[in-house]
């Protein structure tokens, strides 16, 4: 299936899966959501910048691939 997307579609289709994605999360596990935000909150802004680079360099690798 080819979806012929321009730059600003294809952002926005981006970003409203994050959202549905974040939503399904939230509603279907509110319990281990909470723990993941207390556990966020226990570790070190090192720890955070490092996790939240990680993610960025994942998302940009499945990008290239795509």
């Amino acid at each position: 299936m080819f979806l012929d997307l321009n730059v600003f579609s294809l952002i926005f289709l981006s970003i409203s899966l994050v959202f549905i994605f974040e939503g399904i999360l939230y509603s279907l596990f509110p319990q281990y959501m909470k723990k993941v935000s207390v556990f966020i909150l226990s570790i070190s802004l090192d720890k955070i910048r490092l996790i939240g680079f990680v993610f960025c360099m994942v998302g940009i690798l499945i990008l290239y691939i795509i």
